[in-house]
């Protein structure tokens, strides 16, 4: 996925250091022993910076305004419940409380696992890891919100939680406008509803997260639940989540009317009816331009989009490709009258419309993704989706809307694709890369290349570029295709890498650029 970053041979770092006047730093345990009397001694506007360790606390009241973090972060500093109650409480508290780097471990209430915000708490809840907590009657294993509540929980990696109830990962009920952003949130599990996320009689944003691997076994959405409230969900990755019994493998809408559903790559998602998505009891979303691939309806339908219950879906700009089972858009009842026009349904078996007929502007063809079975659903340069979308809405490069989350770029002459075979690996491993460079002009174009990698400390590796520079001529309108390996030193750093392939002109004219992330796990 590409970030906004300037290219140039040479590099450049900035760094601002924000200071609030009058602000105390408390420390723990250097100045108190445990988090609970930091907090308690701390004033509007204080930080309570806590030292590494695992502090063995639960039930821990936020102090309003107070920024609590760890010197050290998520991996050294663990705040851990031992399942004697829920680790952290944010009663009232406002947008300029703040918890950050911790993990967040073994919670256990009836509800409210993790963290619990209630009384209109709005507090920031960012670079945590918050995982196997437990809500064992009510729900919110990771995280819950209730009591117009309306926090804003960015950058976490929420993982492991469970519940007897609603929402393995997060529950927002009758809450205000939580602001759920850029969290992994996998591998929690709701007996009910709403593996990785429940919301209900609330507004919330779900935007720019990976929801995968949760679980609903027995109700619905596996990966997010609303039920009678308004949403954005958009530009999320929400895969391999299953709701073994129920409706709405990925997603499951049950008479929520002020829905946006916009952007995201479904796939890989499973369930008994919806697999991808799941319309019912009056909803009426609006589903647009979302990637919606290889997901399962089973033993009914649906694989991809399914509507029952006086469900009214605007289905629009949608790639719906290759459901395993259950069909493409499946319209259970006489009742439903979703709106389809200008998608892509193809390949799905058990037949592209079931119950109902294509709409306008829909088209039935291969949708030519980058690298499918490495989960790359952009488009190749001659994808019938480009340019295929509804004549008066428009793409960000002011061209005609393509069908598809993710948009094909013709505001440069040039695209660069880089797609690794896999993003998990060891020292001595080899990291296997394909690149796919596009020319979509009339014209052949020479240029050059370059490759470098960050290290998990922020800092550029020793040997870069890794590739390159080096200059390549492409045909007019030619897409070339090569793989690249590159083998991992035995004393590699454990951590997050960033991979980036630019090409341009020198010194520093940059015509386009990719990046993606991969991990190296060293064990120790």
């Amino acid at each position: 996925m590409k970030k906004i970053h300037p290219w140039t041979f040479t590099q450049i770092a900035l760094a601002g250091l924000v200071a609030v006047a009058g602000a105390t730093v408390i420390h723990v345990p250097g100045e108190y022993p445990t988090i609970q009397s930091g907090l308690d001694a701390a004033s509007y506007g204080d930080t309570v910076l806590v030292a590494p360790g695992t502090y063995y606390e639960y039930w821990i009241e936020m102090a309003n305004g107070v920024v609590l973090t760890s010197s050290h972060g998520v991996d050294s500093t663990v705040i851990d419940a031992n399942s004697l109650g829920p680790v952290i409480m944010c009663n009232g508290v406002d947008d300029r409380t703040v918890i950050s780097g911790f993990t967040i471990q073994h919670g256990y209430y009836p509800c409210a696992g993790g963290i619990d915000c209630y009384n209109g708490a709005s507090p920031r809840i960012e670079n945590n890891w918050i995982r196997n907590n437990e809500a064992y009657i009510f729900g919110g294993g990771g995280v819950y919100c209730w009591g117009d509540a309306s926090p804003m929980i960015v950058g976490n990696r929420i993982e492991a939680n469970e519940t007897s109830g609603d929402g393995g990962g997060i529950q927002c009920i009758t809450a205000g406008s939580p602001q759920i952003h850029g969290n992994l949130i996998i591998g929690n599990v709701a007996t009910a509803y709403g593996g990785g996320i429940y919301v209900t009689n609330s507004f919330a944003e779900i935007v720019g997260n990976v929801i995968m691997n949760n679980s609903a076994p027995d109700y619905s959405g596996g990966g997010i639940d609303l039920v009678f409230a308004d949403a954005l969900i958009s530009d999320n990755i929400i895969c391999e989540n299953v709701t073994e019994s129920g409706v709405g493998g990925g997603i499951s809408v049950r008479g929520a009317w002020d829905v946006v559903i916009a952007r995201n790559q479904i796939y890989r998602n499973a369930a008994t009816k919806g697999g991808g998505i799941a319309c019912s009891w009056e909803a009426r979303p609006l589903i647009a331009n979302n990637t919606i691939h290889a997901n399962v309806a089973m033993p009914q339908g649906g694989g991809g989009i399914y509507c029952i219950d006086s469900t009214s879906a605007e289905i629009i700009h949608n790639i719906i490709s290759e459901a395993v089972h259950g069909g493409g858009i499946s319209v259970a009842d006489t009742l439903s009258s979703p709106l389809i026009t200008y998608n892509d349904v193809w390949g799905n078996a058990g037949g592209d419309y079931l119950g109902c007929d294509p709409g306008v502007g829909d088209i039935s063809e291969d949708p030519l993704y980058v690298g499918k079975a490495r989960n790359d659903f952009r488009l190749l340069w001659g994808s019938p989706c480009i340019d295929a979308g509804h004549p008066d809405s428009l793409d960000p490069d002011d061209t005609r809307r393509d069908m598809g989350a993710l948009f094909f770029d013709q505001s440069t002459p040039l695209t660069i694709y880089v797609t690794p075979d896999v993003t998990m690996l060891s020292p001595l491993d080899t990291l296997k890369v394909l690149y796919t460079l596009i020319n979509i002009t009339e014209q052949p174009i020479t240029f050059w290349g370059l490759t470098r990698v960050i290290l998990p400390n922020g800092e550029p590796y020793a040997r870069n570029p890794i590739l390159g520079p080096q200059q390549v001529t492409l045909g007019a309108g030619q897409i070339a295709r090569k793989r690249f390996s590159h083998h991992l030193p035995e004393l590699a750093p454990s951590g997050n890498y960033e991979y980036w392939a630019y090409i341009g002109l020198p010194p520093d004219t940059l015509i386009d650029y990719d990046q993606v992330d991969f991990i190296v796990d060293s064990g120790q």
